[in-house]
């Protein structure tokens, strides 16, 4: 009988030391506000002065880089010059419409390594004759690409409400993205139900689209609308279309997720699904000098 007592005390002990590995640390080693890294080529155009004259082309290249965990198909990324060089009255361009890179951009490696793909934008050309010795006009590129951020979190599975106050969002929780979930809180629900609130945040420096390259109407204030979904099990609140808007760059989700009342107090990791279409602007200043 004792020997049978020690047995069933070893079986608990590692049963709960396996439902404890989910320990809550990070899940990602690689974090960031954003997962798509874009710059112009360093001589596509040339910023140096005194290297291009009246109507010489202009090459117009934009390097990107996948700094997150799953490749982005070429076909989700998208290019399109914009401002004055965007201008046909002013410039001529080789390329007026969208561009896409030329090939997939791949993720990042487990050591951290990354690789860059092309965005070719052709050549713009100045059309008008230059009245004054220089002009300097920016070269402006927009850059919009459609991505799923997967965060994952850990959420504490008891019906002590004790235990659930230090659950939070770790570094490491969310994946390079510029949308994240930037606060969570745990708190006891009916119904054998554990429920978390979080907070979705735009922390890049672009913005959430619903399509490319739209003219925004004068006066009238562009919406970011990204859509919420988790693992089966969990049931989410203030969606729309299983979206949440985002207010002043954040928006607030409820959700719920059963457990089993008879296995309890132990760190779950639950994923939530952040898709979204994402826009922002690269620009660099030129210099077109007047041919003598």
């Amino acid at each position: 009988m004792k020997k049978l007592l020690i047995l069933l005390l070893l079986s608990f002990f590692v049963f709960g030391c396996t439902q404890q590995a989910s320990s809550g640390n990070a899940h990602y080693k690689f974090t960031g506000n954003d997962v798509l890294e874009v710059q112009f080529s360093i001589d596509a155009p040339d910023s140096t002065p005194g290297v291009y004259f009246d109507k010489d082309p202009i090459p117009v290249e934009v390097e990107l880089v996948n700094k997150g965990y799953k490749d982005i198909k070429k076909g989700d990324v998208a290019l399109k010059l914009r401002g004055v060089v965007a201008d046909s009255e002013k410039f001529r361009a080789t390329k007026s419409g969208v561009v896409n890179p030329l090939q997939d951009l791949l993720r990042i490696t487990e050591d951290g390594s990354t690789f860059f793909g092309v965005g070719d934008m052709g050549d713009i050309s100045y059309k008008q004759d230059l009245v004054e010795a220089e002009y300097s006009p920016l070269v402006e590129v927009d850059v919009c690409y459609k991505y799923t951020a997967n965060v994952i979190t850990d959420l504490f599975v008891t019906d002590n409400p004790g235990k659930m106050k230090d659950v939070k969002i770790k570094q490491g929780d969310n994946p390079p993205s510029p949308i994240q979930v930037v606060s969570l809180k745990q708190m006891p629900a009916s119904g054998n139900k554990v429920r978390f609130d979080f907070i979705v945040k735009n922390v890049g420096v672009g913005k959430v689209v619903d399509k490319c390259f739209e003219a925004e109407e004068v006066g009238k204030r562009k919406e970011e609308w990204v859509s919420v979904d988790s693992a089966s099990g969990v049931t989410c609140r203030y969606l729309t279309n299983e979206k949440v808007k985002l207010r002043n760059k954040e928006g607030r989700v409820s959700c719920e997720m059963s457990y089993d009342p008879n296995n309890l107090n132990y760190l779950k990791p639950v994923q939530i699904n952040l898709g979204f279409l994402y826009e922002k602007t690269i620009a660099r200043e030129i210099s077109i000098s007047k041919a003598l």
